[in-house]
């Protein structure tokens, strides 16, 4: 039951103050490689795409209060991971959410999502935000 309270409360609080429920996606690989896509919370789907194709996409549990969820991720290369997203209250005002993920073939990437926050802000600049 609070699970469909929560989703009511989000869908009810989003058409009254005409917030979004979509927000960019902003990240990179640790080769450098940019990576744009989108990420709908009351969905709780999340993708991202770069310019030479590669398409990632997953879902989460979007009803979860916890500050930290795990994101399964499946590329269209065959590659897989679960992402680890930490969020601070994404909403119309602001907040992000920041998500560290390694691919099965040992890729690692990044990624911000948010309405005003920048990947810069959130790891600072270039491929040397990348853990390795």
């Amino acid at each position: 039951m609070i699970r469909y309270t929560h989703l009511l409360l989000i869908c009810v609080v989003s058409l009254i103050a005409g917030c979004a429920t979509t927000y960019p996606v902003v990240g990179q690989l640790d080769d450098g490689t940019p990576m744009l896509g989108e990420n709908d919370i009351l969905a709780g789907t999340f993708w991202a795409a770069s310019t030479s194709g590669l398409r990632c996409s997953g879902t989460y549990d979007n009803m979860t209060t916890t500050s930290t969820i795990i994101v399964s991720l499946h590329c269209n290369d065959g590659r897989t991971c679960k992402a680890i997203a930490t969020r601070s209250g994404v909403n119309a005002s602001g907040g992000a959410i920041t998500a560290i993920a390694e691919l099965n073939d040992g890729t690692k990437a990044q990624f911000v999502i948010g309405p005003n926050v920048s990947y810069q802000q959130a790891f600072g600049n270039g491929a040397t935000a990348i853990v390795r």
